[in-house]
């Protein structure tokens, strides 16, 4: 006999959420219906996750998080927890209590009944469906139009967690992972929040990639968030150097590029170490790319970034050429302190050609710049008052 399959419209009324949260019938619904479902899931959870506005967790959550130890509440270590209110077996408040200015400080948070029917690998499941369902382009258009709800303020920045926790896909990660850095609130005078909070989940080793969740802090190319990444690197593996080292980015920011030639500090004591390769791999990568990025640039992110502002303060901005002028000579010192260079040596090679056939600032954004390129060049002479002539920005 033919049974139709189950759409969720079916499913509507005051139950609504509980009932088609159960993987039994979650798994039924096609692609258009789950499609549906993942988006409004990701809604209610953004709306309702901890560290929200309203200061809601589902009561699953909150039972969950009153039995962890060393959880850090909105950026605060908590020292004590306790469920306070309890109705049909069903946590509805707890106090977590968090050190703030050297005294004990409670937070009360309150549960909304309506949220996750299980905890995290209750998450964990229903995106593992939705990841079977939807292909990379569709998650990708999932994670921009949550980010407009965000920015709209119909849901809280926890919508984007789902997709940095279990997506394994490096373009959806780290892109999302750029957001959620971006579009973090500040608490207590913190910016780089948002950064934070990432870094923590990175080392955690609970992401499905972690490599992406790094590989998005760098794309953010302020110099602030790569010092707070030259404590994290360690931690990578070397087939996560080797996806971080093979991606590129539309524009090159010189604290990224300096990253990279900083970190091959770290292996000077054992070039043989295969994540040396890749990171001098990159290294002289960027010296090739030369002809597709005339403008090497630093930019400082005002965090939160708002859709009705700049969002980004130009800091310095080079060309290849002058570029290479700073850091040459760091390659060269530390090809001198290694028996055997390799890599480093061909990394050498290519940024000596572009000294050696580039040219100064004004003669790049003349003739091969990109607009993009332009208008910052313009906003950084402005910000020192000088300015651009106007020839150079035909």
């Amino acid at each position: 006999m033919f049974r139709r399959k189950r759409r969720l419209r079916d499913y509507e009324g005051p139950d609504f959420l509980r009932k088609v949260l159960e993987p039994k019938v979650y798994r039924q619904f096609g692609s258009e219906d789950f499609y549906e479902l993942m988006f409004f899931f990701l809604l209610t959870h953004g709306r309702s996750s901890l560290g929200s506005d309203r200061g809601f967790v589902s009561s699953a959550v909150l039972k969950e998080l009153t039995s962890q130890t060393g959880l850090i509440l909105n950026g605060e270590r908590v020292v004590r927890s306790a469920i306070t209110d309890i109705e049909n077996g069903i946590p509805k408040r707890a106090v977590f209590t968090v050190m703030r200015g050297g005294r004990e400080v409670d937070i009360p948070v309150v549960a909304d009944v309506v949220g996750l029917p299980r905890p995290a690998d209750f998450v964990a499941e229903l995106y593992s469906t939705f990841m079977r369902k939807a292909n990379t382009s569709l998650r990708i258009r999932t994670w921009g139009i949550t980010r407009l709800k965000i920015e709209s303020g119909e849901t809280g920045i926890h919508a984007l967690l789902p997709f940095i926790f279990f997506d394994d896909d490096t373009s959806v990660v780290s892109s999302v992972t750029l957001d959620y850095a971006r579009l973090r609130e500040p608490e207590g005078g913190d910016e780089l929040m948002g950064v934070r909070e990432l870094l923590d989940v990175f080392s955690s080793d609970t992401a499905a990639n972690r490599a992406a969740i790094f590989l998005g802090l760098l794309t953010l190319g302020d110099r602030r968030v790569t010092d707070l990444l030259r404590n994290y690197r360690s931690l990578l593996l070397p087939h996560e150097v080797k996806e971080i080292c093979a991606s590129s980015s539309q524009f090159v920011h010189g604290p990224v590029v300096e990253f990279f030639v900083d970190w091959l500090e770290d292996f000077l004591g054992n070039t043989d170490d295969e994540r040396f390769s890749y990171v001098a791999a990159r290294v002289q990568r960027y010296a090739t790319e030369a002809s597709q990025h005339r403008v090497v640039m630093e930019l400082q992110i005002l965090f939160p970034s708002k859709p009705d502002r700049r969002n980004s303060v130009p800091v310095g901005i080079w060309s290849f050429h002058e570029f290479g002028q700073k850091i040459l000579p760091e390659l060269t010192r530390m090809a001198r302190r290694v028996a055997e260079p390799g890599a480093l040596n061909s990394a050498i090679a290519a940024w000596e050609e572009v000294v050696l056939s580039g040219a100064d600032l004004g003669t790049e954004i003349a003739t091969k710049a990109l607009p993009f390129e332009i208008t910052e060049v313009a906003r950084f002479l402005e910000l020192r008052g000088e300015s651009v002539p106007a020839n150079d920005r035909d």
